[in-house]
């Protein structure tokens, strides 16, 4: 008597469904990433010991790391303090919490000396096609920055920022989100030439077919395939069965054809802007942010 048991999990589905009956865990809370005006207040927590410069906007900081928890905000907090400190300052400046905003969310720096020219053009070009296709799409987030810097395994970076917490997401959002994410390929391909396309889109490519298979398979968002559900919620992008050959066919052919609609897309945006992304790619080889 009098004992309560208290547990917490990231992955409620792959419990045994035991556990989770009645008498076992009466009370469920689900703890949700935090608000925009909850983000705040996690940066003041984090910030009362510590000064902080008068020109420091809080809200500006927590509209940047929409979908970061409580742990990630304060990774920051400790990035820009140790900035602070290696600086021989006490105050904590906006360069400070730019600086750990792009380590935490982008990861650390790592410069290449050895990149070869070219390969840094290439890298320049596929992060501009991400940039400019994203910068151009109504329903795109908003560019933060582009960076040609080494980042972990990234050779370069398109870094965008919801202007608001989100959790609805429609049709026309993914679809262009899908046609940025082509850009970085489409890019290499109209600066390059076909038979120099590079394996820096394998991340793209992935992240956009998930996007594309999401939308048919399980949001009911093709009028040709309807409302079922295709995807097994247990086991991520599976089919579920029984399906016919028929069907099968008809979701690879339909999942091909939306990328294939917004690969095309991209590189009608990019061409189009020609000039532009020349000019911004000689900036970057200088400033090699």
């Amino acid at each position: 008597t009098n004992i309560i048991v208290i547990a917490a999990t990231n992955r409620p589905d792959t419990l045994d469904p035991a556990l989770l009956r009645a008498g076992r865990f009466d009370r469920k809370v689900f703890v949700s990433v935090p608000t925009l005006e909850e983000r705040i207040q996690i940066f003041e927590y984090y910030l009362k010991s510590k000064k902080v410069d008068e020109k420091v906007n809080l809200e500006s900081l927590a509209k940047r790391t929409s979908g970061l928890v409580g742990a990630d905000i304060e990774n920051v907090v400790n990035e820009a303090a140790l900035q602070v400190a290696k600086s021989n300052r006490e105050v904590l400046e906006a360069k400070d919490f730019e600086y750990a905003l792009e380590k935490v969310i982008m990861g650390p720096e790592k410069k290449v000396k050895s990149m070869k020219e070219k390969e840094k053009k290439l890298v320049a070009y596929h992060e501009l096609g991400h940039a400019v296709t994203g910068h151009l799409l109504e329903n795109a987030d908003p560019i933060e920055k582009i960076s040609i810097v080494r980042r972990g395994h990234a050779l370069g970076v398109t870094w965008t920022t919801p202007e608001e917490d989100k959790n609805l997401y429609s049709k026309a959002k993914f679809l262009d989100e899908v046609v940025t994410l082509l850009g970085g390929r489409a890019a290499e391909e109209l600066f390059f030439g076909k038979d120099e396309i590079t394996t820096g889109a394998s991340n793209d490519f992935e992240r956009a077919t998930n996007i594309v298979k999401n939308m048919i398979l399980k949001y009911g968002m093709d009028e040709e395939i309807g409302t079922v559900n295709y995807l097994n919620d247990h086991e991520e992008n599976e089919f579920v069965r029984p399906y016919s050959e028929k069907m099968a066919e008809l979701l690879d052919q339909k999942i091909k054809n939306y990328l294939d609609t917004a690969y095309t897309k991209s590189k009608k945006i990019l061409t189009e802007n020609k000039d532009l992304i020349e000019k911004m790619c000689t900036i970057l080889l200088q400033k090699e942010y």
